[in-house]
C-alpha cells in the first residue's frame, strides 16, 4: 500500500488508513516558527513515531499469511532483484548478512542460497513465525531497524528491500545510523528507498 492509497470508509468519505495518516502527520509536521522542534512537541512527535511502529507491526501481523501467499515467490519473477542480491552477497564477502524487514523470509532464503551466514529480522512476530516455519534451518528474529540488537560492526552487510517505506524521514536517519553502526568497515548496504516500484 502506498501513501497515495486511500480506503473507503463506511460513511462514504475517503481517508488514508490510520497508520499512513500518522506517518504523513508526523513527517509533515513543523513548528509554528519553522525552527527545530523542542520540548512537548518533540515528545509528541516521538509518541506519533512509536504509534507508527505499533501500527505497522499490527498491520503486518494481520496480513502475514496473505502477504506470504502473494509475495513469497516474487523473486522468481524479478531477475534484476535476484542479480542485485547475488552481487551483494558476493561483494559483502565473509561475515553475516542481515535481511532487515525480512517479512516471511523470501529474500533471506535467496540470500542463504548465495551466502553461508544470513539472518532475517522483522518487526512483525507473525512474519517471523512464518519465515521460521518455511525455513527452520535459517535464523529469524523479531526486531526493529531503529534499535538493532546486533553489536557494533557485527555484519558484513544489510539488505533492506522495501522495508524503510513506513519510516518517517527522522526514523530513516535513525535506521541508517543503525545500519552504519552494525556494518563492518567497508561493508555493504542494499536498500530500496521509499517510492521504489
Amino acid at each position: 500500500m502506498s501513501a497515495d492509497t486511500a480506503v473507503r470508509q463506511p460513511s462514504g468519505r475517503r481517508e488514508l488508513p490510520p497508520v499512513l495518516t500518522t506517518v504523513t502527520t508526523c513527517s509533515d509536521s513543523r513548528s509554528a516558527t519553522g525552527t527545530q522542534a523542542t520540548g512537548g512537541y518533540r515528545r509528541a512527535m516521538q509518541a506519533d513515531e512509536d504509534s507508527v511502529a505499533v501500527g505497522v507491526q499490527a498491520v503486518y501481523d494481520a496480513v502475514a499469511s496473505a502477504y506470504d501467499r502473494q509475495l513469497g515467490d516474487e523473486l522468481n519473477h524479478k531477475p534484476l532483484d535476484r542479480a542485485l542480491l547475488t552481487c551483494f552477497a558476493e561483494m559483502a564477502g565473509a561475515g553475516r548478512l542481515a535481511d532487515v524487514g525480512s517479512g516471511p523470509g523470501h529474500v533471506t532464503r535467496f540470500l542463504a542460497e548465495q551466502h553461508s551466514d544470513v539472518v532475517g529480522i522483522d518487526l512483525s512476530p507473525r512474519m517471523v513465525a512464518i519465515a521460521r516455519e518455511r525455513t527452520p534451518g535459517l535464523t529469524f528474529a523479531v526486531g526493529s531497524m531503529l534499535a538493532l540488537s546486533a553489536g557494533d560492526e557485527a555484519w558484513a552487510g544489510v539488505v533492506a528491500l522495501y522495508s524503510i517505506i513506513h519510516l518517517t524521514p527522522r526514523e530513516r536517519v535513525t535506521a541508517f545510523r543503525e545500519f552504519a553502526r552494525v556494518i563492518l568497515p567497508g561493508g555493504w548496504q542494499l536498500c530500496s528507498p521509499p517510492g521504489s516500484p
